[in-house]
């Protein structure tokens, strides 16, 4: 039984934030240190109804539909109405007023229609008004300062893309994150590095509305280049931007401008990117020098592999002659059968005639046996790595030095794979179960966990987890087959009619053969193409 939470648990829960965000002398500007304390001097009724909006995604909402009995609603929107964070006179898109509006209160003004979408053409292309101009009542409010209260969550938990409800569910034991020793740090380097983060998260909401647009923005562009180029959160945050500009701007054929912003981006596939701009571009000799230099210093076998797929395209295109080299052909059966609905149930009921046991893995198996034996290494309690307690992997899991950082633990995580690898898994799977964490999908039973380390050798996982440390993570052949009595196993593909192999299913597979790790292809055929 879930424990009952106290009427404000959730004001509780942010007032812990700002005690923490207190603790990081210099993370915040002056204006948000002085908004705080505005706000701890607040009545609890503003406080808890300011949070309570704050939790919502709406920014504009009927006072007449806020319903928590712990607060006093008239109380609250009147003093944050003098304060200036909310507005009852805010100005209504069509749309906004179209979504607040219920169908009786459209009928009542525009006359009975069988439909509230048919309400729509009445109101749709006129100007914007405030809610009573549009309904002829005082019953709607906006939240004003959506932005300083996301300033706070950002210097909270170093993204967005958390929300104070994880205080919530960790109190109600929904959701339960490692425990982990934390430091004084935070998810920026300083003041600097989050502003300019800040900036970029503006500058990415701006981007989401204008990049469906067939314009490319050049000022905005502009703004993106300017951010700064320091700290590991801002670099992966101003990389990812430039990168959709920089796809937006291709397939737009702005190729230079597409070359720039990809210059300026770290992003992963940068390169070949901009292999392909210089060639729809015209610049083929220019494509074909960076091809060159790619094949001989590539950063991951997926860049290696990309390139030598564009080589003879190239050199064709220029006179040159460049061997074709061969794609890697795996080991295959095909079944024809008549196909009813997904093909890997098909595939898994067909090949385990012979004895198998067929578990549905895809990526799932191997990464979540990952984290479980290399539990000690990933939360381990590297500096700047944990700074709050809602953390499902370390801050700098993306970074480039992640790895590096804890070189030292993952050759000790490596050399107990030979000896004891089912052991610590085991042990950390019964430890840690149901824990919020990178990698692991707890809807692996214990006994799914118990028959892998039966059937995989030590060798096998350690080639397989290598490559998983690489970056590699995606990929993986959809079925593992079991053979308990022999200890073995094999993994397989599963393509349906009509599809292929993807290239990065290819490298697992070359991969797999290097390292003599048992698996094939298994091509569902409708049977009434045999026929």
């Amino acid at each position: 039984m879930l424990p009952t939470p106290s009427p404000f648990y959730y004001l509780a829960h942010f007032h812990q934030a700002l005690d923490w965000l207190s603790l990081r002398e210099g993370l915040l500007a002056p204006e948000d240190a002085l908004w705080i304390a505005r706000f701890r001097r607040q009545p609890q009724d503003a406080q808890a109804l300011l949070i309570r909006l704050t939790m919502r995604s709406p920014a504009h909402f009927r006072i007449s539909r806020l319903d928590y009995p712990e607060i006093d609603i008239s109380l609250a929107v009147n003093t944050l109405t003098d304060l200036g964070w909310i507005a009852q006179d805010h100005l209504l898109t069509p749309s906004e007023a179209f979504h607040l509006l219920r169908k009786a209160e459209l009928d009542a003004l525009h006359g009975a229609q069988p439909t509230k979408q048919a309400h729509w053409s009445v109101m749709a292309g006129r100007s914007d008004q405030t809610f009573h101009q549009w309904a002829r009542q005082h019953d709607c409010l906006t939240l004003t300062i959506r932005d300083q209260l996301d300033r706070l969550r950002l210097a909270f938990f170093g993204n967005l893309h958390q929300g104070w409800e994880s205080f919530v569910l960790e109190e109600l034991g929904i959701t339960r994150f490692p425990k982990i020793e934390m430091d004084m740090s935070c998810g920026f380097e300083d003041q600097q590095e989050f502003e300019s983060c800040w900036q970029a998260h503006q500058l990415f909401e701006q981007w989401e509305v204008v990049k469906s647009r067939r314009k490319v923005p050049r000022t905005l562009i502009a703004q993106a280049i300017a951010l700064p180029n320091q700290g590991p959160t801002l670099r992966r945050l101003r990389s990812k931007l430039l990168a959709s500009m920089a796809r937006h701007a291709e397939r737009q054929a702005h190729y230079s401008l597409a070359l720039s912003l990809l210059n300026e981006s770290s992003y992963e596939a940068a390169r070949l990117r901009s292999i392909r701009c210089l060639e729809k571009g015209g610049q083929t000799e220019q494509a074909w020098r960076l091809a060159l230099q790619t094949r001989c210093f590539y950063q991951a076998d997926s860049e290696r592999d990309s390139v030598f797929r564009m080589l003879p395209r190239l050199s064709k295109a220029l006179g040159k002659t460049w061997p074709r080299i061969s794609r890697h052909q795996p080991n295959g059966v095909e079944v024809f059968t008549e196909l009813n609905g997904r093909p890997e149930p098909t595939a898994a009921q067909w090949l385990d005639r012979d004895g198998g046991i067929s578990l549905f893995s895809e990526n799932r198996l191997f990464t979540t046996l990952f984290t479980l034996h290399f539990w000690d290494v990933i939360y381990a309690p590297i500096p700047g790595a944990f700074f709050h307690p809602f953390q499902a992997a370390p801050a700098d899991f993306q970074h480039p030095d992640f790895v590096s950082r804890r070189s030292e633990l993952w050759s000790q995580g490596f050399e107990q794979l030979k000896t004891d690898a089912g052991r610590q898994i085991l042990w950390n799977y019964h430890r840690q179960f149901g824990t919020t964490a990178w990698g692991v999908d707890w809807r692996l039973s214990a006994e799914h966990i118990e028959l892998a380390l039966h059937c995989i050798s030590a060798d096998h996982l350690s080639a397989i987890f290598q490559r998983i440390l690489m970056g590699h993570r995606k990929g993986m052949p959809d079925l593992i087959r079991f053979f308990p009595a022999q200890k073995s196993y094999e993994l397989v593909e599963v393509k349906g009619p009509g599809d292929a192999l993807q290239p990065h299913q290819r490298q697992w597979m070359r991969y797999f053969d290097q390292y003599g790790i048992p698996n094939r292809v298994c091509w569902i055929r409708d049977l009434a193409d045999a026929v």
